[in-house]
């Protein structure tokens, strides 16, 4: 890396594409979705220019507590760090440390000359700071490791501190407790440097959380009720997009951008949906009946129910208008043939009015709300957001919705629980405590994907059938 020069001077940026980033950032802060926030800032960009600030917005945000450390430790304990000087930074630092197409001296400079506009009176902190970290980059490593373990994998991979808990805690319980030694309980294990090592397969935790800064890989399933996927696959080659065959019948791993532009996406030949939800849909092979998928959202799983099972016919019913509407355009771009309702339910009565009409039904599926802990690949911000409080409200709500499903079924029918998460709580905890509020179900069959065994998004499912 090359020296910030000792006077940075007076000047103006004509770098769009880092205001854009921050603005990005900003907007991200304040409650929207990533996707959405680069989207808007970039209108006007180049392809290169967006492909740029994506980079920047995305990295500045998977390891924005690292960053955070990092500001923390150099500012002086007095000095007030406001939004608009943190994320001007975040941008900075990340460019310093893991940008090596940018020189050190660009990074700063152009960090500075947006502070110029956005915050005139903090820029000779925003100054003080980088130029402090390019000097002190050891030393910040340094302070990390010498954080109690769980802190220091929170700060390392950017991971709340209730986010890193609940990873460590579902590693010991699952593979570890009983191979400790007796004296040694899990959670002391995992909360001391000194004795984390002997928990067997802990490395497993660091893989988790290095692999959810990854960037994620782009999935998309053949519509097949169009086409097959060796024809989509060399029609997308045929474009310069480099497309190769996944494990699941219909998914195709994308390399290269520009596929959502071509006719191929506007003919309905695929959607975007991550392998796991094709292998998941896949497994149940469901046939030659109803299927209700409640929480339906905007679709993703019926259409993957339409386009890889065969003779079905899919109910879609959410509780929020938005998303089906949603639904209705995306089921107009593929050319399927939908049931649809707005339907809430915790609204017993609006059921019970409903239900008689889909007593033919032989699988009700529950994609219910969760953390989406087993996407933060694609949505960062993911991470950072609601804290374990939200996650046993969540927990509660997904027992209540699996309750108020397993009253849709009749004897042989099948109840289908998903969520993309990778948390015990959310998954097998919950599957394993409806089985002792309903001795009526069997648990047939179930599977967690996760990104650094699967190559996958996070994501769980399990196959409950009613009767003997």
């Amino acid at each position: 890396m090359e020296d910030v020069p000792g006077e940075i001077g007076v000047m103006e940026t004509h770098d769009k594409k880092r205001l854009a980033a921050f603005w990005a950032l900003y907007n991200i802060e304040k409650g929207k979705y990533s996707n959405a926030s680069i989207e808007e800032s970039t209108k006007g960009l180049s392809v290169k220019e967006v492909a740029f600030v994506r980079e920047l917005v995305f990295g500045a945000l998977k390891l924005n507590i690292k960053l955070d450390h990092a500001i923390n430790h150099l500012k002086d304990k007095k000095a007030r760090i406001k939004l608009k000087d943190r994320i001007l930074l975040r941008l900075g630092l990340y460019q310093l440390d893991y940008m090596d197409s940018v020189p050190d001296y660009a990074a700063v400079n152009e960090t500075i000359a947006i502070a110029k506009k956005l915050v005139k009176n903090k820029v000779g902190l925003i100054n003080a700071i980088l130029r402090g970290y390019i000097r002190k980059r050891q030393e910040i490593e340094d302070s990390i490791n010498d954080l109690p373990y769980i802190e220091s994998l929170s700060v390392k991979y950017s991971y709340p501190l209730w986010f890193v808990r609940e990873i460590t805690n579902d590693e010991a319980n699952n593979s570890c407790n009983k191979k400790l030694p007796a004296n040694l309980s899990v959670q002391k294990a995992i909360n001391d440097r000194d004795t984390a090592d002997q928990v067997p397969e802990y490395g497993a935790v660091e893989s988790v959380l290095q692999c959810g800064n990854e960037k994620a890989p782009l999935c998309i399933r053949t519509n097949l009720k169009k086409i097959t996927r060796e024809e989509l696959v060399e029609k997308i080659n045929e474009l310069g997009i480099e497309a190769l065959p996944g494990r699941a019948e219909g998914a195709i791993n994308v390399k290269g951008s520009g596929i959502f532009d071509t006719e191929l996406y506007k003919k309905g030949y695929f959607s975007v949906q991550d392998e796991s939800s094709q292998l998941a849909i896949e497994a149940l092979d469901i046939k030659d009946c109803k299927v209700l998928d409640l929480c339906c959202g905007r679709g993703g799983k019926t259409f993957a129910i339409i386009e890889q099972c065969k003779n079905v016919e899919v109910i879609s019913m959410d509780k929020y208008e938005h998303k089906i509407l949603q639904l209705k355009d995306e089921a107009g771009r593929l050319g399927h043939k939908v049931n649809i309702g707005v339907n809430d339910l915790f609204d017993g009565n609006n059921l019970d009015k409903h239900w008689r009409l889909y007593d033919t039904i032989k699988y009700v599926v529950l994609d219910v709300p969760c953390t989406g802990s087993g996407t933060v690949r694609r949505r960062p911000e993911i991470k950072y957001a609601g804290g374990d409080t939200k996650l046993t409200d969540l927990v509660k709500l997904q027992r209540t919705l699996l309750d108020r499903g397993a009253e849709l079924t009749n004897d042989e029918d099948h109840l289908v629980y998903m969520t993309c998460s990778i948390f015990q709580k959310e998954n097998m905890d919950n599957i394993d405590a409806f089985l002792k509020r309903h001795s009526e179900f069997k648990l047939l069959q179930y599977r967690q994907y996760t990104p650094e065994k699967d190559g996958t998004d996070g994501f769980f499912f399990a196959d409950l059938k009613r009767g003997s």
